[in-house]
């Protein structure tokens, strides 16, 4: 998960939604990684 820049855990616990609070920071890393705009990611 390298290009991600988080771990795969970490990855995991997201896509699982067992984390609840997300950080804008991890949130930023994640929608670099699939070439998105963050408000993709939000829905808005």
């Amino acid at each position: 998960m390298q290009q991600f820049e988080l771990s795969l855990r970490q990855y995991q616990r997201i896509e699982k939604g067992e984390t609840k609070n997300i950080t804008l920071a991890n949130l930023y890393k994640i929608a670099k990684a699939f070439k998105v705009p963050i408000s993709e990611l939000l829905d808005l």
